[in-house]
C-alpha cells in the first residue's frame, strides 16, 4: 500500500492537485463551456446530431429553429378535382409548430366541399386541438367574395373550398394554424 506524503513549503502544508481548481489550465478550459446555472451568450454555430429538447413547465419540447417552406404546384391539386381547380401556387411556411398559408388557387365552377390543395407532411393541421380552421379568402374585385376555405381534422392534409364560386378566377388563401407533424427537413 502506498503512503500519501504531506508536502510542505515554508512550513505550510501543500496538497496534491487533485481537484478541478488544482489542475493547471483545467478551470480556464471548463470556463469556455456552457454554465448550467446562469445566463450566458453562446457564439458560433452549434451542430446537433438529434433535435435537442428544452424542459419547461414539466414538459419536454423540441428546440426547432428557423423556417422551412414548401411551394405549391399543380401536383398538389387533388386529382379528382383537377377540372375545377385549374392552377395552384403560393407557399406554406413552418416556424416551430406554426404553419402559415399563402396560396393562390385558381377555380372554375367549384362545388361544395371541394378538396383544393394537398398539404405536405410537416405542414398539416394538428389533430390535437380545434376541429377545423377557417382560412381567409380574397378574390379579384370582379368576383363575388362568397368563397370559404377550411382545413379540418377529418383530412388534415387538405385545404377545402366549402362553397360554390360565382365566376372563375383566383382565390388568395391566407391563414395560420398549429401542427404537431415532425419538423420537415429544410
Amino acid at each position: 500500500m502506498s503512503v500519501i506524503k504531506q508536502l510542505m513549503e515554508n512550513s505550510e502544508p501543500q496538497y496534491m492537485k487533485a481537484h478541478v481548481k488544482g489542475v493547471d489550465g483545467l478551470s480556464e478550459k471548463l470556463d469556455e463551456y456552457v454554465d448550467k446555472a446562469s445566463d450566458e451568450t453562446i457564439t458560433g454555430q452549434k451542430k446537433f446530431e438529434k433535435v435537442p429538447n428544452v424542459s419547461a413547465n414539466g414538459s419536454d419540447q423540441p428546440v426547432l429553429a428557423g423556417c422551412v417552406s414548401y411551394t405549391f404546384s399543380a401536383a398538389d391539386i387533388f386529382r379528382e378535382y383537377q377540372s375545377t381547380i385549374t392552377a395552384a401556387g403560393g407557399k406554406v411556411y413552418r416556424f416551430a409548430n406554426i404553419v402559415i398559408v399563402a396560396a393562390n388557387i385558381t377555380t372554375k365552377d367549384v362545388t361544395v366541399a371541394t378538396k383544393a390543395l394537398r398539404l405536405p407532411e410537416g405542414f398539416r393541421l394538428s389533430k390535437n386541438g380545434v376541429y377545423q380552421i377557417g382560412l381567409e379568402v380574397t378574390r379579384n374585385n370582379e368576383q363575388k367574395p362568397n368563397e370559404k376555405c377550411i382545413i379540418n381534422t377529418d383530412d388534415n392534409s387538405a385545404i377545402r373550398i366549402l362553397t360554390g364560386v360565382d365566376g372563375n378566377g383566383s382565390n388568395y388563401v391566407t391563414g395560420m394554424f398549429v401542427t404537431d407533424d415532425p419538423f420537415p427537413a429544410g
